[in-house]
């Protein structure tokens, strides 16, 4: 996870370590999720003001849609265009606004598409997934720390970063309740 307060670079950072470890690590495939590209600033508004647990349900069905990535690795290599995956993905949903559960595998499957996610996975030895969002309360880190351990993940880690002007990155690792300073 790459977690920060707004402007703290998190995006930023993403990029360039995506960038800078695919050159250093090509059998992996790195799957950059972004919150902001999936539930944009409008619609996260317009959530917030009609129904805050709309806004819930659709922070979980982003988290869903991760986990059925991480699960169904094998069956994904028998699925060969991204409309086919958006289709089945929206299915998997359980959203009651039919119209939000497909703008979000929409934009989920246009995040894995950006990356060539179908054809890397028939090439990869491991995946790394990088999700970049907010995550200011705990339990939100949480829910993701639980996906690793229930993917039997053989990494997670969190990665702070602070505003501009105190630029310091903490990571912390599965197993660890200390914050290191890197």
């Amino acid at each position: 996870l790459i977690c920060g307060p707004p402007g703290a670079g998190k995006s930023t950072f993403l990029r360039a370590f995506v960038s800078f470890n695919a050159q250093s690590n090509p059998l992996c495939l790195h799957v950059p999720i972004s919150y902001d590209n999936i539930l944009d600033s409008n619609l996260e508004r317009d959530l917030i003001q009609s129904d805050k647990n709309e806004w819930k349900l659709s922070r979980a069905a982003i988290r869903s849609l991760i986990k059925c990535v991480a699960t169904n690795l094998s069956a994904l290599n028998l699925i060969s265009d991204y409309k086919s995956l958006a289709d089945h993905w929206s299915r998997q949903l359980n959203l009651e606004n039919r119209e939000l559960n497909q703008t979000l595998t929409s934009k989920f499957v246009n995040s894995l598409e950006a990356v060539h996610f179908l054809e890397g996975i028939k090439q990869s030895t491991s995946l790394l997934f990088m999700v970049d969002d907010l995550f200011y309360y705990e339990s939100m880190r949480y829910e993701y720390y639980k996906m690793a351990v229930d993917c039997r993940a053989s990494l997670y880690f969190s990665i702070f970063l602070e505003s501009p002007g105190r630029s310091v990155v903490f990571a912390r690792f599965r197993g660890s309740s200390s914050r290191d300073q890197l």
